[in-house]
């Protein structure tokens, strides 16, 4: 993993080549995910993105994520209780804000100076807040896809399962 390839790979146009169902995560039962394949209109690319959604104590969470080759994050969409909050370090970029207690993004943009190295990235330090026109799960998730320069045609936007239970 690299700084040129991975800003490469934000810069191409992409798709959403196929959306599989949903499944419940093995180590935990409250937590729903469904892989969206990506294409650049040829062929399936290496990377892909993921939704989960997560029934937390009654609370709905979901989370959209963007995964390099090797399984690092390298994009995340967080939605979930507007009372949650995210505290961004000092070397934050100037115009993220120091502290986002709404539904929130880590851009590749804003986390990409955090790459040392061909070494993958533990984390993605910095959040912005989802745009204030932007409401509801499906329109800050194809916000976020957009921003990562990944079409999300409307026939395949996946709303959050029905409900997500403890078994």
């Amino acid at each position: 993993m690299n700084l040129a390839e991975v800003d490469a790979f934000i810069a191409l146009a992409k798709q959403v080549a196929t959306v599989g169902p949903w499944r419940a995560d093995r180590t935990d039962h409250q937590r729903m995910t469904k892989v969206l394949t990506l294409s650049d209109g040829i062929v399936i690319l290496p990377q892909h993105a993921e939704i989960s959604a997560l029934a937390d104590l009654g609370e709905r969470k979901a989370k959209a994520q963007v995964f390099w080759q090797d399984g690092t994050v390298i994009a995340r969409l967080e939605m979930g209780n507007p009372a949650t909050q995210h505290t961004n370090s000092r070397s934050r970029p100037r115009d993220v804000p120091a502290i986002v207690r709404a539904p929130h993004v880590h851009l590749w943009s804003d986390n990409r100076r955090l790459l040392r190295g061909n070494r993958a990235l533990s984390r993605l330090e910095f959040a912005r807040p989802v745009p204030g026109e932007v409401s509801g799960w499906k329109e800050a998730l194809i916000w976020f896809l957009n921003s990562c320069n990944i079409e999300l045609r409307p026939d395949q936007s996946p709303g959050l399962p029905e409900r997500v239970t403890l078994l």
